[in-house]
């Protein structure tokens, strides 16, 4: 266990542990306001009151603590926030784009932490109002429902190949599948490196 005070907090995690600070060989020869008389505990309810002595100077050390903390991850988050630019937020999602699709349900399943964050890729189908898409599978089926843009990431792949939007039919029309050529697997796309996204041919 550490003992040392940490800057975040301004205690250490023995302190919060355990709700009094720890006892060195050098505390051995003086009596210090940390320490409780445990050795003159005799029966249940004398345990009970000294347990909740213990607590009683634990409680506002930890919320005092927890405050000091939440304040430190704010002022990180600003921070991290200045020095970026919130260069990672993208949100010039257009129809055609490779998405990941994030499944936010996995959030609420406890022990979830090992199951896969993202799926896809997708391919955007249509942009609607207020942030939100229809997304269509790489072979041309179009997923039910939509989703809100805080659930998509782009989705990028082997530069050689890289392309951040697919063909889409001129005028505008549902794409009920994709053409492929010789190469197993390789779709028919516009390459074009020379943009952060795509734009249709």
């Amino acid at each position: 266990m550490r003992v040392t005070v940490s800057r975040a907090t301004g205690y250490s995690p023995y302190y919060l542990l355990y709700g009094t600070h720890p006892v060195f060989s050098f505390d051995l020869t003086e009596v210090t306001w940390q320490t409780l008389d445990w050795d003159t505990v005799r029966t249940h309810e004398e345990l009970v009151a000294m347990r909740a002595r213990q607590l009683a100077r634990r409680d506002p050390k930890l919320k005092e603590a927890n405050e000091k903390i939440r304040e430190s991850r704010r002022r990180a988050i600003e921070d991290a926030a200045k020095r970026h630019g919130y260069q990672w937020d993208f949100k010039d999602y257009e129809e055609g784009m490779y998405v990941w699709l994030r499944e936010s349900a996995i959030d609420e399943i406890k022990g979830g932490k090992g199951l896969w964050t993202y799926s896809g890729p997708y391919v955007i189908h249509e942009k609607r109002e207020r942030d939100s898409f229809v997304l269509k599978e790489l072979s041309g089926a179009i997923l039910p429902g939509h989703v809100n843009i805080r659930r998509l990431r782009l989705f990028f792949f082997r530069p050689s190949h890289q392309t951040l939007r697919a063909k889409i039919p001129q005028p505008r029309q549902t794409i009920h599948a994709i053409s492929f050529d010789h190469a197993p697997l390789r779709l028919d796309l516009a390459l074009e490196r020379s943009r952060a996204y795509f734009r249709s041919e």
